[in-house]
């Protein structure tokens, strides 16, 4: 699981040098790592996803260069093919 460092108590402690009353700042600390927590760590993705996803593009790309080889050989022997009987008719 991927964590972010968020210190509550130095967050608290610059909104009460804010002005901020001490038990605002202190549930304002709280609430904002609980977010964090909740929120943002979860729509993070971890080097191990990025790896997967990478890995997966990566076949990806190798089956469709490998289909784009095999259609223009198939195309190339089709045009092989209808040039050989065009002459083949002409002549």
């Amino acid at each position: 699981m991927t964590t972010i460092a968020f210190n509550t108590l130095d967050f608290a402690n610059k909104l009460k040098a804010a002005g901020q009353d001490s038990k605002i700042a202190e549930a304002t600390a709280q609430a904002t790592a609980q977010y964090f927590e909740e929120t943002l760590i979860a729509t993070l993705s971890t080097k191990m996803e990025l790896f997967t996803v990478e890995s997966n593009l990566q076949e990806k790309i190798a089956k469709i260069k490998f289909d784009m080889v095999t259609w223009m050989f198939g195309m190339f022997l089709a045009q092989t093919a209808l040039l050989v009987t065009l002459i083949k008719f002409l002549h």
